[in-house]
């Protein structure tokens, strides 16, 4: 439920800004968001999925050392952003806000993740909740008097300093605070940097692929296309993707690894029909974003379909996590990193902004015959071909009537074949509403 809140919140504040801001600043605000995230990135050397893995057998020494070394490496990293501070006239004075905004990405992320370690699952709920209603209300109201990307910049640094406060808190309570040693470094160090290069494939394809398309256009609409569209795709992406890293820490501690077996069909199966509405009815969402979004529909269309190899993929890493694999995930993430950044250097050229679409597709769909042994491939398979099936209808269709009546349709269809080809029961279905409730109660 955490994730629906955080991710819906955070398109519905992308839908706000977009509506009040002309298009160069939202191309200012998307270029500084992404250098952040893509900062706080390169900073995090895997340093949540350490927690995830040792927290449960170290204790706290584990995620205490993650956020010593993460706090260190943030403020390191973000010095970087000077070499910025000219990819648009003016942009020079927002350098101090993506400082600051590296640095408590980063311990936000590791202290998120000690929620999730010490299964306090309401605390999630509960600090992205606060965290996203104080990032709406310092944003669109610094917006509304008249400070738009200072307002935008300043309300994520509530939202990321909230996150932190409240999560190190409620999970320092739970799995308490012992000073690491230099053993305990060292693993941290050697767990994260593992899957270091997975995480690093994640970030280049998601904000610095952003900052590329800001830099050899220095045009702020192309950036505002692209980056909206990965916004919507990671919103979807990331439902099954968290049930996934749940599914680690328990797994863990009850020595199972079958909690993880059914993420993909059921987490998969009730994302599609979202899938499905957002490939048909791209015109409709972007246009009701910001009018000058429109012209890159294509681009949010052919996005959808590297959604179901991503979480096929998270599936794998945590399945590898769960056996110590850290060879196998190494090579997944140098596999996606090095895909992106050939295929980005050969296709960008050639087709601009739709070879950076060419080039996160493909790095997410190649990788895939790696990790056949750890993912339910026919299953997989299925629910791609549902979604390409039904987007494809709704294309056809939409030159008869409006594409968002039309997705609508399909949406529903694809949900009622998934329920014919019994890949899901209602009841399966059901029961993941019923356990984001009870996150809440």
């Amino acid at each position: 439920m955490s994730t629906v809140i955080v991710n819906a919140g955070g398109f519905l504040f992308w839908v706000i800004v977009g509506k009040l801001v002309n298009i160069r600043e939202l191309g200012f605000i998307t270029t500084a968001v992404s250098l952040s995230n893509l900062l706080s990135g390169l900073a995090n050397i895997g340093l949540n999925y350490a927690v995830l893995r040792e927290t449960p057998v170290r204790g706290s020494r584990a995620f205490v050392s993650s956020t010593i070394l993460g706090l260190i490496l943030a403020i390191l990293i973000s010095l970087s952003s000077l070499l910025f501070r000219d990819v648009y006239s003016g942009f020079s004075g927002y350098i101090p806000f993506i400082m600051i905004l590296t640095v408590l990405g980063v311990i936000a992320t590791i202290s998120n993740t000690g929620l999730i370690v010490s299964k306090k699952y309401k605390f999630i709920f509960f600090s992205n909740l606060l965290a996203t209603l104080t990032k709406f209300a310092i944003g669109i109201g610094l917006i509304l008097v008249g400070w738009s990307i200072v307002g935008v910049l300043l309300s994520y640094i509530s939202f990321r300093l909230t996150l932190f406060v409240v999560s190190f808190l409620v999970s320092v309570s739970s799995i308490g605070l012992t000073l690491p040693t230099l053993r305990d470094f060292a693993e941290t160090v050697r767990i994260g940097i593992s899957n270091y290069p997975l995480m690093l494939s994640n970030i280049l394809t998601l904000n610095a692929s952003t900052i590329l398309v800001a830099v050899l256009s220095s045009s702020p609409i192309s950036t505002g296309i692209y980056y909206m569209c990965l916004v919507i795709v990671s919103t979807l992406a990331s439902i099954p993707s968290i049930m996934s890293l749940i599914g680690l820490p328990i797994s863990v501690k009850s020595s199972k690894i079958d909690v993880m077996d059914e993420i993909l069909r059921i987490g998969g199966s009730a994302i599609i029909p979202l899938v499905v509405f957002v490939g048909g009815a791209s015109d409709w969402i972007l246009g009701m974003i910001n009018k000058g979004l429109i012209a890159g529909f294509p681009i949010l269309t052919l996005l959808t379909f590297s959604i179901i190899p991503q979480v096929m993929i998270s599936v794998s890493i945590s399945k590898l996590n769960y056996r110590k694999n850290l060879r196998q995930i190494t090579v997944i993430g140098l596999t996606q990193l090095l895909i992106l950044i050939l295929a980005s250097v050969m296709l960008i050229p050639l087709y601009g902004l739709y070879g950076m679409v060419f080039s996160y597709i493909l790095s997410k769909v190649i990788p895939l015959v790696l990790i056949i042994p750890q993912v339910d491939f026919i299953m997989g398979s299925k629910l791609f071909l549902i979604q390409a099936i039904f987007i494809s209808i709704a294309f056809l269709l939409s030159e008869y009537a409006p594409s968002l009546l039309i997705s609508i349709f399909m949406s529903i269809c694809s949900l009622l074949t998934i329920l014919l080809l019994k890949i899901v029961t209602p009841q399966e279905l059901l029961g993941i509403l019923k356990e984001c409730f009870r996150t809440v109660l």
